[in-house]
C-alpha cells in the first residue's frame, strides 16, 4: 500500500477502537496509531535521504532502506512499549531498524 492507503486503514482501525474498545483496550491503540501515522509520515518523506547517509555512496545499499519497513518497526515498537513507554519504544525501533 501506498502512504494514503496505509493512513486510511489506520484511521479505520481508530475509528473501530473509539466505537467499540473500552479505554483500557483503546489506549494502546490509539497510541499505536498515532505514533505510526506521524512514523509513516515522516519516513516517507525522509527515508531517501537517510538511505543516503547509511549508504556512503553505495548505490547498493540504498535498496534495503524502505519507509513501510522503518515505519512498521515504530509501531512495533509501540506495541511492545505499552502504553507508558510507548513514545520511547516506538521512537527506538526505528532507530534500530535504520541503523
Amino acid at each position: 500500500m501506498d502512504l494514503e492507503a496505509t493512513l486510511s486503514v489506520f484511521e479505520t482501525v481508530r475509528n473501530r477502537a473509539n466505537a467499540d474498545l473500552n479505554e483500557d483496550k483503546r489506549i494502546p491503540i490509539i497510541a499505536a496509531i498515532e505514533i505510526g501515522s506521524n512514523s509513516m509520515i515522516y519516513w516517507s518523506e525522509n527515508i531517501d535521504e537517510w538511505a543516503e547517509v547509511f549508504s556512503n555512496g553505495n548505490k547498493s545499499v540504498k535498496g534495503w532502506c524502505n519507509w513501510k519497513k522503518v515505519g512498521g518497526a515504530d509501531v512495533k515498537g509501540a506495541i511492545v512499549g505499552g502504553i507508558t513507554g510507548a513514545l520511547a519504544g516506538g521512537v527506538g525501533a526505528s532507530a534500530g531498524q535504520a541503523a
